[in-house]
């Protein structure tokens, strides 16, 4: 019997050898990548606060009621004049038997020579159970830590203008229930999303 073919299969053999499973050092290297990306993950994909959530959706309908005003254009001149007010769209914040809840409201002239208008809701949501909006401050922001908030008013309403203008305002938002959580949402006037904050 010839060594050749001999050393051939045992080359073959260590070679297999060689090629199966992984090292101690590649499993553990693996197993922190998927820990890190789990990490990161979850962070990502966290269920927000109710506070935090209806915070972001109050600003994204303030966002909303500004594009639309942009989109749908100034008020007709007379409709304006006779009724003294040259705001197309409107977020309005009030209260029903389903609790509190804010609406974007588009305003329409009610016909080619009707000198008045009315408004027409677009979309509608309301507050999670333990969340309210607490109040709002005319100023854009308040210089003064701890400063009172301003009781809001019911049937309350931003206006937005055809260019898209809205406020300035801040309102404030909280937890009714268990540990109290506060956001802002502070809305310039230059800018088409408000900005979303935590704290007051």
């Amino acid at each position: 019997m010839s060594a050749r073919p001999c050393q051939a299969r045992m080359r073959a053999h260590a070679s297999r050898r060689g090629q199966s499973g992984f090292t101690l050092v590649e499993l553990m290297v693996v197993v922190a990548i998927l820990g890190i990306l789990g990490g990161l993950a979850a962070a990502f994909i966290r269920e927000p606060v109710p506070v935090e959530k209806m915070a972001n959706d109050l600003s994204m309908r303030i966002g909303d009621a500004s594009r639309e005003a942009r989109s749908a254009g100034p008020i007709r001149e007379d409709v304006a004049e006779a009724e003294a007010d040259n705001q197309r769209t409107r977020l309005f914040i009030d209260t029903d038997a389903n609790g509190q809840y804010f609406a974007v409201e588009l305003r329409m002239e009610d016909g080619p020579t009707d000198t008045t208008s009315s408004f027409y809701e677009l979309s509608r949501t309301y507050l999670a159970n333990n969340v309210e909006i607490a109040g709002y401050d005319p100023l854009v922001a308040r210089t003064t830590a701890g400063g009172a908030v301003t009781a809001l008013p019911a049937g309350y309403e931003l206006k937005c203008t055809a260019s898209g203008r809205c406020g300035p305002v801040t309102y404030y938002l909280q937890s009714t229930s268990g540990d109290l959580i506060q956001y802002r949402v502070v809305v310039l006037p230059l800018s088409s999303q408000p900005l979303v904050m935590p704290g007051w």
